[in-house]
């Protein structure tokens, strides 16, 4: 799975997210910081990546394709080091 990092999220999850074994990159290593939800999701959807964000109202925006929520204190507790139980919530 390719991850996109949405730039309301602190740069600090990119790497704990590729020692977790993700291929991802922050939007701030793409574009401009301020681009739109629809600037960025045009760009994930182009370039096979899904979006990790915090904002509430992104499955509204047009281009974006949902297919989960991941709630941030389990991220922090199992991303860093996951284990065989836990690989299911990346389908």
């Amino acid at each position: 799975m390719q991850i996109v990092i949405d730039c309301c999220l602190t740069t600090d999850w990119e790497p704990i997210l590729k020692t977790a074994g993700f291929d991802v990159v922050h939007w701030r290593n793409i574009g401009p910081i301020q681009a739109s939800d629809i600037e960025i999701a045009r760009w994930a959807a182009a370039n096979d990546h899904v979006v990790l964000t915090q904002d509430l109202d992104y499955g509204a925006c047009p281009h974006s394709s949902v297919a989960f929520e991941v709630k941030s204190d389990w991220l922090v507790a199992n991303a860093a080091k996951p284990s065989t139980d836990d690989a299911d919530w990346r389908r």
